[in-house]
């Protein structure tokens, strides 16, 4: 509730103040649809998804037995927060060729163009960490993936960038977007 107080004063006709007081307290505790577990309904848990590893251009794509990539999101209405982490154990043919570049696909279609950059690649051989990007565009699943080069430069991620990849190499990457 809003009072208003007209208050004289001598050098003006008048000052008016806004003094607000306290109404009604509001409900306690939870409200609203409860979650299977008793949570509230809006309380997002992490839920698996397929994420599809993929290359185009090049003379060779990259080929694999299984499923190299694993994954899981949470999706409070529009807002999708996402874990992807790629093993190359399964990879029989990185792919190959000029213009050959790596995808990976996103649990629902991005709403906006994303670039992600909390992405690493770790080559297992002698340790090294290579950072990574991961590029949307509106209405897509599938992000393209690049590395950072000389100058702040990013450049493809493929067959031979950043690095010559192994078996056992891997990279993860997360983020949060805005789903259509």
């Amino acid at each position: 509730m809003t009072t208003i107080k007209i208050i004289p004063d001598t050098t003006q006709s008048a000052v008016i103040k806004t003094v607000l007081t306290a109404g009604q307290p509001g409900p306690t505790g939870a409200t609203g649809p409860q979650g299977p577990s008793g949570a509230p309904a809006t309380d997002p848990t992490p839920t698996a998804y397929s994420p599809v590893f993929s290359s185009s251009g090049g003379t060779s794509s990259i080929t694999f037995t299984g499923t190299p990539a694993t994954g899981s999101y949470m999706k409070q209405g529009k807002l999708v927060n996402f874990r992807i982490k790629v093993l190359y154990t399964t990879i029989t043919s990185f792919g190959g060729g000029a213009g050959n570049q790596y995808f990976i696909t996103l649990p629902f279609a991005a709403a906006e163009k994303y670039v992600f950059r909390n992405c690493l690649y770790e080559k297992s051989s002698n340790s090294g960490h290579y950072e990574l990007s991961a590029h949307t565009t509106i209405g897509s699943i599938t992000m393209a993936l690049h590395h950072s080069a000389g100058g702040g430069n990013e450049v493809p991620m493929n067959h031979n960038a950043p690095v010559s990849p192994s078996t056992t190499d891997y990279f993860y990457l997360s983020g949060t977007y805005e789903s259509v």
